[in-house]
């Protein structure tokens, strides 16, 4: 468990990007590395609070992609993920290759 590799994109042009420009350089950086099973993400980043970006890389890179998950298990090529909802959360399951949107409970005991 863990992560093999940590890439950091940092460029002067990512200054003053929006969602859409931020989320397009992530999924180009995304394709170029190549093969994945999950692509995770925070739930926002702190400046704007949108939420957007990751939902955005997995429409750019045509994945299927589950929001604020709280519990991730991983079976047979697909991923089960409890995610946080207004009332309460819900279960669903996705195919392998995702891209998983990670809330504040995710890894607490």
């Amino acid at each position: 468990m863990g992560a093999d590799e940590l890439i950091l994109l940092d460029d002067e042009a990512f200054a003053g990007g929006d969602s859409w420009s931020t989320a397009y350089a992530l999924a180009m950086a995304i394709k170029k590395i190549g093969e994945y099973d999950l692509i995770f993400c925070g739930r926002q980043a702190a400046d704007w609070d949108a939420g957007q970006v990751g939902s955005g890389i997995a429409e750019i890179l045509g994945l299927p992609s589950v929001t604020l998950a709280k519990k991730i298990d991983i079976t047979d090529g697909k991923a089960r993920v409890e995610r946080v909802t207004a009332d309460g959360y819900e279960v669903i399951e996705v195919p392998l290759p995702a891209l998983i949107t990670v809330s504040n409970e995710l890894g607490e005991p």
